[in-house]
């Protein structure tokens, strides 16, 4: 391919991703609108609705702050193994917990689920399917031939895909395990505060004090997002 049409290329998808961005752009901006005219609508289902959360959040916490917390730390354990997206376990420890309690048993119980997930591909020998797989072409990216380090796992763990798949080509790396915990750790903080403390919320009283820290907690992690999944490409070397 000459420099002409190498140029050429690449200002076609230049224009592409211009169009997408616009067209993301647009469909959010419509989303919002017409998500606020529907919560406007439904002011008063939702703040009968809130109350009754109110009440299943006393039933729960009745039967002893200890004994929920436990349980919410083993159950979501489990589910995080077998893929259950994190967010929402995140969103739902902070309605029933707060958001700084449930945030400190999401985050850990979410990360110790993702590593049972990664022993349990390395036990299934992801790593023979990946050279399997490399062999017959599957060679875009330079990562899985080489060891991964801990910023590697932390911007993987910024990628919108299901977290499960992430787990697994990070087991079908040479990644040593100590990397994969401190790097997903790292990886599942952003997500991890703003679902917690958004789930903190969700309550028929907003104190302006709790609201504020909410409103800091999730710009700061949602800014730390957009900056990581910007650095990408900076440590991701694709092969022709």
């Amino acid at each position: 391919m000459n420099p002409n049409e190498q140029s050429t290329e690449s200002a076609c998808s230049k224009t592409v991703r211009a169009r997408w961005r616009f067209f993301f752009k647009v469909l959010i901006g419509i989303v919002f609108v017409f998500g606020t005219i529907l919560v406007l609508s439904n002011a008063a289902h939702i703040k009968e609705l809130l109350r009754q959360i109110d009440q299943a959040k006393a039933w729960v916490l009745d039967r002893g702050l200890l004994r929920a917390s436990l349980t919410f730390f083993a159950a979501n354990t489990v589910i995080c193994t077998f893929g259950f997206p994190r967010f929402w376990t995140g969103v739902f420890a902070g309605v029933v917990f707060s958001g700084p309690l449930g945030f400190a048993l999401s985050l850990p119980s979410s990360l110790f689920g993702a590593y049972c997930t990664f022993l349990a591909f390395r036990i299934m020998g992801s790593r023979k399917l990946f050279e399997k797989l490399h062999e017959k072409g599957f060679r875009h990216y330079d990562l899985l031939e080489k060891e991964p380090s801990a910023i590697h796992v932390i911007l993987i763990r910024q990628i919108p895909v299901p977290g499960l798949l992430s787990t697994a080509i990070l087991a079908a790396s040479k990644l040593r395990g100590g990397a994969f915990l401190c790097g997903t750790a790292i990886g599942f903080v952003p997500a991890a505060a703003i679902g917690s403390f958004l789930g903190g919320t969700v309550t028929s009283e907003h104190p302006a004090q709790s609201v504020t820290i909410t409103s800091i907690v999730v710009l700061v992690c949602a800014f730390m997002i957009i900056w990581m999944r910007r650095q990408i490409s900076r440590h991701f070397v694709l092969k022709e």
